[in-house]
């Protein structure tokens, strides 16, 4: 379901003639700032990743929660789900994203 919105969508887009280029907002999706408030995240050392998560409007700010497990076989998780919270790649300095930290959440269902 991930892939569907970050890549087919954008593929089938493409070559229904719009212009696009390969991010996620060229794949239709709103991206948001949001706080991440459901914990520490540790950053994988090997490649980004994008966390299934569930959007919400409290204290006029958006506020970003994860859906739980996010293996591809979790199809609950994405069930939940109406965001895609944006983790970076771990470098040497910045290998966690404490909770309460500012992140881009590009939103995939209504909030």
């Amino acid at each position: 379901m991930v892939a569907f919105h970050l890549l087919v969508v954008p593929a089938t887009k493409k070559l229904g003639g719009c212009p696009i280029d390969s991010n996620a907002e060229a794949a239709g999706l709103t991206k948001v700032q949001a706080v991440w408030v459901d914990g520490d995240i540790t950053l994988d050392k090997v490649r980004p990743e994008f966390h299934r998560c569930r959007v919400s409007w409290e204290d006029g700010r958006f506020v970003a929660r994860s859906t739980g497990g996010q293996r591809s076989s979790r199809i609950a998780s994405m069930s939940y789900a109406n965001g895609l919270v944006y983790f970076q790649q771990a470098t040497e300095t910045v290998i966690s994203i404490p909770s309460g930290s500012t992140v881009n959440v590009y939103l995939i269902g209504p909030l």
